[in-house]
């Protein structure tokens, strides 16, 4: 279905941008595929709030790639990165204990890496038109 494959497109770049080295999608990509669209499916976050994440994902690795590497990374990093563009795109948003609850991470984290990714992003969430595309270009030329 359109929601699985938009999953794992997520699941697979939020691993490219996690894992310094090639990954192979085997069991453990499986898994974070499956925690994505578990995240994406109860949140109802929209496909433009999703590709907004991915580029706040992508900002991080550039300017402080350590905060996005480590062991199982990727699922603190995707529910945060979710959060903060639902939350800049949407005036009704969902609670932080809300995204701790679905994503079954601990609250505490979660705020502890809001507070870091807002640091390192300079609290700019903003994302410009151009940026945008160009990110969509980025996106298309990663499919293919």
């Amino acid at each position: 279905t359109e929601d699985v494959s938009l999953a794992s497109f997520v699941a697979e770049v939020v691993l490219h941008f996690c894992h310094e080295a090639p990954f192979e999608f085997d069991v453990a990509g499986n898994h974070f595929a499956t925690f994505c669209s578990d995240i994406l499916s109860f949140m109802n976050i929209s496909p433009s709030a999703i590709l907004v994440a991915l580029e706040y994902i992508q900002r991080i690795k550039i300017y402080y790639p350590t905060m996005v590497t480590g062991p199982a990374a990727e699922y603190v990093v995707i529910v945060v990165a979710l959060m903060l563009a639902h939350k800049f795109q949407d005036d009704n948003t969902y609670s932080n204990q809300s995204w701790a609850f679905v994503s079954k991470l601990p609250l505490a984290q979660i705020n502890s890496v809001e507070v870091q990714f807002l640091s390192a992003l300079n609290y700019n969430l903003y994302v410009s038109e151009s940026e945008y595309i160009q990110w969509l270009n980025y996106l298309e030329q990663y499919l293919n």
